[in-house]
């Protein structure tokens, strides 16, 4: 999809996920060091809230304006101030130092996602999706709008 159909889709009222993080994030980084994360592809910003409210230091990118919008809504209505929201195409984005990455769109080497995955400074003791720098890291995860995770 493009920045276009995203924009559309978070355009509703209702939110496309839901407001609670993802299970996948819960489970693999609830018992993880709060450090510097990286979102990639927040969307509506669910998982970077969740990050933020345990006291990681969260950068939080989509390309998508509506998708954060709505992202830094949710934020406030939770009491969210710390996550540094940034609208970038992830094919151009230059990401900083970050001991944990999420994405829910690493689907394969060539994604937007990895690229940036691999330009991140250092290196990560959490990810979440397929990342060739954490090959054991299981890689399910929802693959559609509409799929609760």
């Amino acid at each position: 999809m493009d920045q276009s159909q995203w924009d559309e889709l978070y355009a509703g009222t209702e939110l496309v996920w839901t407001a609670e993080a993802n299970r996948f994030v819960v489970e693999e980084l609830a018992g993880l060091t709060a450090g510097p994360a990286l979102d990639l592809g927040t969307g509506e910003g669910r998982n970077a809230i969740w990050l933020d409210e345990r006291g990681w230091q969260v950068t939080a990118v989509d390309f998508s304006a509506v998708g954060l919008a709505k992202a830094a809504e949710l934020a406030a209505r939770r009491g969210v101030t710390g996550v540094r929201w940034v609208e970038a195409d992830l094919r151009e984005y230059q990401p900083g130092p970050a001991a944990c990455c999420w994405s829910s769109a690493m689907t394969s080497t060539t994604s937007p996602t990895a690229m940036v995955a691999r330009r991140i400074p250092g290196s990560c003791t959490g990810c979440r999706t397929w990342w060739p720098r954490c090959p054991d890291w299981p890689s399910s995860g929802p693959s559609r709008p509409g799929a609760r995770s």
